[in-house]
């Protein structure tokens, strides 16, 4: 998978499932980070990079952009054919 075709999944995706780890609820809360703001960054930010995790049967994916009111935002998911999970926001 490319990165243009991850970011066209995840956007398609995250309008229905992403999960979100203890760690990444942890992150948020400390950067004041919403879904809302995550879900910004997906649609509007860009795929900085992609690797295939054949260990979990996923792929790990960053998005860099910028939240809801202007601020950088990182967002770093796992992504299968069928969900987002969010590993952490900085």
């Amino acid at each position: 998978m490319d990165k243009e075709k991850a970011h066209s999944l995840i956007k398609k995706i995250s309008e229905t499932c992403i999960s979100i780890t203890r760690h990444c609820r942890q992150r948020m809360a400390q950067r004041n980070v919403s879904m809302d703001d995550i879900r910004y960054v997906i649609q509007w930010g860009e795929v900085v990079s992609l690797e295939e995790s054949p260990e979990y049967g996923n792929w790990k994916c960053t998005i860099k952009g910028v939240d809801i009111d202007g601020n950088e935002l990182t967002f770093v998911a796992a992504v299968t054919e069928n969900e987002i999970i969010c590993i952490t926001v900085f």
